[in-house]
């Protein structure tokens, strides 16, 4: 199990084109990580925005940094909501290097301040 935080540096977010009742945008997204895992990440998202305020979202990261004193890249597949000022999603690790290479996990948080708590799992 691997026990992180992360807090977002940047965010960027630009409208792709309306659709329906919605908004389709990209935002290109750098967060700061804490914890089992240090250092920082790139993320690219896609977000439907639709009417009540909500939004689904789906994302690739690229997480650049150190895992137990070893340089170590990961790359996570997001998907979940954003509703009523919190944003639950999954993840999952597709890549890893270094003492990661072999962890193939999950992991699930909810977003409802500035810093962000996230467990990765590895399958049992």
């Amino acid at each position: 199990m691997i026990k992180c935080t992360f807090s977002v540096s940047n965010w960027q977010e630009d409208t792709v084109k309306p659709i329906a009742d919605g908004t389709l945008k990209k935002a290109s997204v750098t967060y700061a990580y804490s914890g089992d895992i240090t250092g920082e990440s790139e993320a690219e998202f896609l977000l439907l925005y639709l009417p009540d305020g909500s939004a689904s979202f789906t994302a690739v990261e690229h997480i650049r940094g150190m895992y137990q004193g070893e340089p170590v890249t990961l790359v996570l597949n997001h998907h979940g909501m954003h509703t009523a000022n919190v944003a639950e999603g999954q993840c999952s690790v597709t890549y890893a290097t270094g003492a990661l290479r072999d962890f193939r996990g999950t992991g699930k948080y909810a977003a409802d301040a500035a810093t962000v708590e996230m467990t990765l799992r590895a399958p049992l």
